[in-house]
């Protein structure tokens, strides 16, 4: 079985002649310099997605498609993760015993001491994969990859920055008391805590 939605996903240009494509060598769908996201087949056009959402909120997000899983582009995964240090594989397979554990070990001995969070999996449940007509529900969508691109960024990136306009004070800080100085308007303010004048800033 595999989902019937990927049979019209995407639409290119094919082109002329012959075509080659180093075999064991993954691509990077999109540069990015937060976070890594690993992908392959299908799952790629969804992570290009997920990302240019994520891009919306400025979490700067490099999308690999590896192409082949055997041999699988060990080098160029590490080296990727390395630069950002932050990775999350994505798969169409349920979580226990996919191909994208084999993904993250691959980064976990690759790259470990670049890492600045732990690696994330999004992929199907641990289920028997489901009909057609409810494949939406099992296979991972934009929302789930969006959703843990969020997690990871803002629970490691940039610092939280809070705002006092309280007696006669306005300045903005970080969560360490640290002053920052921003402009307002060029952030989006996600919200004010009643009574305390704050708010927060990503």
């Amino acid at each position: 079985l595999e989902p019937l939605k990927g049979y019209r996903l995407v639409r290119d240009e094919v082109p002329d002649g012959d075509v080659v494509v180093p075999f064991g060598t993954m691509r990077t769908a999109r540069a990015g310099s937060h976070v890594t996201l690993i992908t392959w087949s299908a799952m790629t056009q969804v992570a290009l997605e997920a990302a240019e959402l994520a891009h919306a909120q400025g979490i700067d997000v490099e999308v690999l498609d590896l192409r082949s899983l055997v041999p699988l582009d060990v080098d160029g995964i590490a080296a990727a993760v390395s630069r950002t240090g932050r990775a999350i594989v994505l798969q169409e397979a349920p979580l226990t015993a996919g191909f994208a554990s084999e993904v993250v070990a691959a980064v976990q001995e690759g790259a470990f001491l670049h890492l600045e969070a732990p690696i994330m999996r999004v992929s199907g449940y641990d289920l028997p994969y489901p009909m057609p007509l409810v494949e939406d529900h099992y296979v991972p969508s934009v929302h789930r990859v969006l959703k843990a691109i969020e997690q990871m960024w803002y629970a490691t990136g940039e610092p939280k920055y809070f705002r006092h306009i309280q007696k006669g004070m306005d300045y903005w800080i970080d969560e360490n008391g640290n002053h920052k100085d921003y402009e307002l308007e060029e952030y989006n303010i996600d919200h004010i805590t009643p009574g305390l004048g704050m708010m927060t800033l990503y």
